[in-house]
């Protein structure tokens, strides 16, 4: 299997520093709505099938502009997205033994979005 999806760049409310000043019910709803932005790109290009039970999954962060960036809380705030594999049935879990994650961020002007690839290991 190959699959590669786009979705947008993590919700600042998921990030460990952005997120502090929201309530427990809106952190809810976003990651809810980002984990079903993953399931509808992944549905998008294939069917329901039988998961991958060892994955390579590289996760690019494209963002807008050339500034500094924490890739620590993009990683935390597309925990949803990496659920969202699993809960479409791309992979079996998203611990590391299943899931060989790889991150970077990469800057393309005025675009703001996660690039994310899943290869059967």
């Amino acid at each position: 299997m190959h699959l590669r999806i786009e979705l947008p760049l993590p919700p600042k409310e998921l990030s460990p520093n952005g997120g502090k000043k929201w309530n427990v019910h809106k952190i809810n709803r976003i990651t809810h709505e980002a984990q079903e932005h993953a399931i509808a790109a992944v549905r998008e290009q294939i069917p329901f099938g039988k998961p991958l039970e060892q994955a390579k999954v590289t996760i690019v962060f494209v963002v807008p502009t050339k500034g500094r960036y924490d890739l620590d809380n993009f990683i935390a705030a597309a925990k949803p997205y990496q659920d969202g594999l699993v809960k479409a049935s791309v992979i079996t879990d998203d611990c590391y033994q299943v899931m060989k994650p790889t991150y970077d961020v990469e800057y393309q002007r005025g675009v703001r979005r996660t690039v994310i690839t899943v290869e059967g290991a």
